[in-house]
């Protein structure tokens, strides 16, 4: 049996419809048909559904985990005077940002349908601005106390809110920059009880952060861009996995960021967060052509067996175009 909600008028009825045999009581139930999905509602004895008027009528279900459109939905009526089926109106508004999700039985998934993330500099203890770029498919924030969280930022310090000092701590705020690429919205991220506004909040236990939504609303399918400067560590290292979530009046699980991998200023995943190098030169050999106290003989003959071509990247005083005796 499924509790059922009856109002008219503004008014709560009860002891209108019973599940089955049920007496007429202080509530209402109805039979759920879960084989065709369908609720079967039993006028109790004695009840009477007046004619011109409009009841409400309610009951809970559970969603599926999984997304979907809204069904087509029908209504009838069996008994003396029966009904023939007849579809339902739909409304079709959106509601948190989905097109249609007022429409019964539409389901989507939160999730972040661009979750892009970089950086502008790779060198080992320098100064790096990373770039997050995030699209919701639905609403954020709007009072929820909802917060953005991504993990996690190996070996990073963020820059403190005031100066520019980057030794935070567990908690601290630090500086952030917020911009919308669509100009629809631009939410704002703040510390605990909205102050110090377009600023994160930094968890050193994860290397990670959080981005609270100050009383703010990010639009659904509004892509944005947060900017934030971090020190970059003394050793080298390889771009970790970075995750972006979300959690408030509902959760956006956790999912892997997206990096641009490739080359970027000639450095193989050079763009990717965090990824450090010690710049450094890979090839350090340097050589002579004639060891001997006398001098070579003049000009150095290129056949010679003892001169070797050497490659052009390396020292252009040995360039093959410019032998000479050392």
């Amino acid at each position: 049996m499924s509790s059922v909600t009856v109002g008219e008028g503004g008014s709560q009825l009860v002891g209108f419809f019973c599940a089955g045999s049920a007496e007429a009581g202080t509530s209402n139930t109805g039979e759920w048909l879960a084989s065709i999905g369908s609720l079967q509602l039993t006028v109790c004895p004695g009840a009477t559904l007046a004619a011109d008027t409009e009841y409400k009528i309610e009951w809970m279900v559970q969603n599926p985990l999984a997304a979907q459109s809204s069904p087509p939905v029908s209504i009838e009526v069996s008994g003396p005077v029966p009904y023939f089926s007849v579809s339902m109106d739909k409304f079709g508004t959106e509601i948190y940002g989905v097109p249609g999700g007022i429409d019964p039985m539409e389901v989507v998934v939160p999730t972040f349908t661009t979750l892009d993330i970089g950086q502008d500099n790779f060198l080992a203890g320098e100064v790096n601005t990373i770039s997050v770029t995030l699209t919701s498919n639905v609403d954020l924030g709007d009072g929820d106390n909802g917060v953005i969280h991504m993990c996690c930022f190996l070996e990073a310090q963020p820059q403190i809110l005031q100066g520019d000092d980057f030794n935070l701590t567990e908690g601290d705020d630090f500086n952030l920059t917020v911009a919308s690429s669509d100009a629809k919205s631009l939410p704002g991220f703040c510390g605990p009880f909205g102050l110090n506004f377009n600023s994160g909040r930094w968890n050193s236990s994860t290397s990670g952060i959080e981005l609270p939504l100050c009383f703010s609303k990010l639009d659904s399918h509004s892509e944005f861009v947060v900017t934030f400067r971090v020190k970059n560590p003394p050793a080298a290292q390889a771009s970790p996995a970075v995750t972006v979530g979300y959690s408030g009046g509902f959760v956006i699980a956790d999912a892997a960021m997206v990096k641009p991998g490739g080359s970027y200023e000639g450095v193989m995943n050079g763009a990717d967060p965090m990824h450090v190098l010690i710049p450094q030169f890979v090839t350090r050999s340097i050589f002579q052509s004639w060891p001997f106290v006398t001098p070579c003989p003049t000009p150095c003959n290129p056949g010679s067996p003892w001169l070797v071509a050497f490659p052009l990247f390396l020292l252009s005083a040995f360039s093959a175009s410019r032998r000479r005796c050392m």
